[in-house]
Protein backbone atom coordinates (compact mmCIF):
# COMPACT_ATOMS: atom_id res chain seq x y z
CA UNK A 1 0.00 0.00 0.00
CA UNK A 2 1.38 3.58 -0.82
CA UNK A 3 2.09 5.80 1.92
CA UNK A 4 -0.38 8.22 1.44
CA UNK A 5 -3.23 6.19 0.88
CA UNK A 6 -2.64 4.47 4.07
CA UNK A 7 -2.06 8.02 5.63
CA UNK A 8 -5.59 7.53 4.40
CA UNK A 9 -6.62 4.40 5.60
CA UNK A 10 -5.03 5.02 9.40
CA UNK A 11 -6.92 8.48 9.54
CA UNK A 12 -10.02 7.00 8.93
CA UNK A 13 -9.86 4.43 11.30
CA UNK A 14 -8.96 6.69 14.03
CA UNK A 15 -12.37 8.47 13.02
CA UNK A 16 -14.23 5.20 13.49
CA UNK A 17 -12.60 4.35 16.62
CA UNK A 18 -11.83 5.64 20.14
CA UNK A 19 -7.66 5.48 20.97
CA UNK A 20 -7.23 4.03 24.80
CA UNK A 21 -4.65 5.99 26.51
CA UNK A 22 -2.20 3.18 28.01
CA UNK A 23 0.05 4.41 31.10
CA UNK A 24 2.52 2.74 33.51
CA UNK A 25 0.35 1.23 35.12
CA UNK A 26 -1.62 -0.31 32.51
CA UNK A 27 1.58 -2.27 31.87
CA UNK A 28 2.02 -3.05 34.95
CA UNK A 29 -1.58 -4.62 35.55
CA UNK A 30 -1.17 -6.36 32.02
CA UNK A 31 2.28 -8.34 33.55
CA UNK A 32 -0.22 -9.16 36.60
CA UNK A 33 -2.19 -11.21 34.17
CA UNK A 34 -1.79 -15.11 33.62
CA UNK A 35 -1.02 -14.35 29.99
CA UNK A 36 2.61 -15.26 27.56
CA UNK A 37 1.53 -12.25 25.37
CA UNK A 38 1.74 -8.81 27.04
CA UNK A 39 0.44 -7.09 23.97
CA UNK A 40 -2.52 -9.45 24.35
CA UNK A 41 -2.53 -9.05 27.96
CA UNK A 42 -2.29 -5.06 27.51
CA UNK A 43 -5.36 -5.50 25.01
CA UNK A 44 -7.12 -6.95 28.16
CA UNK A 45 -6.21 -4.03 30.06
CA UNK A 46 -7.39 -1.66 28.10
CA UNK A 47 -10.73 -3.03 27.30
CA UNK A 48 -11.47 -3.48 30.96
CA UNK A 49 -10.34 -0.32 31.75
CA UNK A 50 -13.34 1.07 29.38
CA UNK A 51 -15.57 -1.30 30.47
CA UNK A 52 -15.69 -3.34 27.25
CA UNK A 53 -18.29 -5.98 26.38
CA UNK A 54 -16.18 -8.06 24.85
CA UNK A 55 -12.53 -7.92 22.64
CA UNK A 56 -13.52 -8.75 18.90
CA UNK A 57 -10.65 -10.92 17.27
CA UNK A 58 -9.36 -13.50 14.93
CA UNK A 59 -5.87 -14.01 17.84
CA UNK A 60 -6.43 -18.37 17.99
CA UNK A 61 -4.33 -17.62 21.52
CA UNK A 62 -6.42 -14.57 22.88
CA UNK A 63 -9.63 -16.33 22.27
CA UNK A 64 -8.22 -19.15 24.79
CA UNK A 65 -6.33 -17.45 27.22
CA UNK A 66 -8.49 -13.87 27.97
CA UNK A 67 -10.07 -13.08 30.99
CA UNK A 68 -12.84 -11.08 29.09
CA UNK A 69 -14.86 -12.44 26.59
CA UNK A 70 -13.49 -12.57 23.05
CA UNK A 71 -15.66 -12.95 20.04
CA UNK A 72 -14.73 -13.30 16.16
CA UNK A 73 -15.22 -10.56 13.80
CA UNK A 74 -18.25 -12.44 11.68
CA UNK A 75 -19.84 -13.11 15.13
CA UNK A 76 -19.62 -9.26 15.86
CA UNK A 77 -21.07 -8.15 12.79
CA UNK A 78 -24.18 -10.53 12.99
CA UNK A 79 -25.15 -8.99 16.80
Amino acid sequence: MAPKKAKRSIQKLIGLFDIIPIGVTDCINALELPMDDFEDALLVICAMNIGADYIVSRDAILLKTAPTKVILPVDFLIL
